[in-house]
């Protein structure tokens, strides 16, 4: 191999090497895109459980005891009997705990 011929194949490998880093670094974004996309994923599924976790812990529920009918808190002005001074079932008047 002469100088000219030694010369080529230095820039030829320093070429392979150049388009080796250039995919490694398509690689590495193309790696950084997916995991951001899964982090926001993962937060919006974590933030949806906590806002339906929030709201069903906060939000007072009645039952009744024969029917097994359930009751907001928003309904338990229909449920009230001030002449008992208990809550009653709207469907079959039994109490409502």
């Amino acid at each position: 191999m002469n100088g000219a011929e030694k010369i080529q194949a230095i820039r030829m490998g320093l070429k392979k090497i150049e388009a080796i880093r250039m995919g490694s670094k398509k690689i590495e974004s193309i790696r950084e895109g997916f995991v951001n996309v899964v982090k926001y994923k993962l937060n919006m599924i974590s933030k949806r459980l906590e806002t339906e976790e929030r709201d069903s812990t906060s939000r007072a529920s009645f039952k009744c005891t024969e029917c097994f009918e359930t009751f907001t808190d928003f309904e338990a002005d229909q449920l009230f009997d001030p002449m008992t001074g208990e809550f009653r079932c709207t469907s079959c008047n039994s109490v409502v705990t």
